[in-house]
């Protein structure tokens, strides 16, 4: 089980199908799955943890350009967190919103590991996806954190969220994230996944960091 692949997986024949070239006996091998097997398969977000973080198909909500997601990752020594929105995206009270509103607090895992007056992005690259359609979202409606003030002028960063692209692949379903809940997705700097979170629990987000960085002096 822990060689198996994503596209080896046909859910909706409810089977797991390995190829000949990877069995001892070089004849395909298909493997049954229950339904209880398939919902966690359909539930699971396909950013598997150890590999490198697999790009797709997004549409810069500022300006409406198509880009890939992982494309606007720099090699700068940066830790990487994707928030996919959960069903009500920017609404009020919404896990994403709620969550961005925590993660901006005295205390959090990004005011307790970045240097007093440093960029707040000097140790965090954090980018959200959005589901909704461009057209019916609101730079206005982002919460701070997803549109920073930053530098010595305080100008806006308008490259932080990010919307879904059917035309071109829907990251969402490529990704098999749960359009209800959502998701956290942790990069190291080498761009290889580190973890995959329920959208709300920072509390494991907290846990995770603590063990690897030095709070700020």
């Amino acid at each position: 089980m822990r060689g198996a692949r994503w596209d080896e997986m046909d859910l909706a024949a409810a089977m797991w199908i390995i190829p000949a070239e990877r069995m001892k006996m070089d004849r395909e091998h298909r493997v049954p799955l229950t339904k209880d097997a398939v919902d966690l398969l359909k539930a699971l977000p396909r950013f598997p943890v150890g590999m490198r973080f697999h790009s797709a198909p997004v549409v810069r909500l500022a300006d409406a350009r198509p880009m890939h997601l992982g494309h606007v990752a720099q090699a700068d020594g940066r830790w990487r967190i994707y928030l996919f929105a959960d069903a009500q995206g920017l609404a009020p009270g919404s896990g994403l919103v709620r969550l961005c509103g925590r993660l901006e607090r005295e205390g959090s895992v990004l005011r307790r590991h970045i240097p007093a007056g440093a960029d707040p992005d000097a140790v965090f690259d954090i980018r959200a996806v959005l589901q909704q359609p461009r057209q019916s979202l609101s730079m206005d409606d982002l919460p701070g954190l997803l549109w920073p003030r930053k530098g010595r002028h305080g100008l806006r960063d308008y490259e932080k969220a990010f919307c879904a692209d059917p035309a071109a692949g829907d990251i969402f379903d490529l990704r098999g994230i749960d359009r209800k809940r959502g998701c956290m997705v942790v990069v190291r700097p080498d761009q290889y996944v580190a973890q995959v979170l329920p959208l709300g629990d920072d509390a494991a987000l907290n846990a995770y960091f603590a063990g690897l960085l030095r709070a700020a002096g």
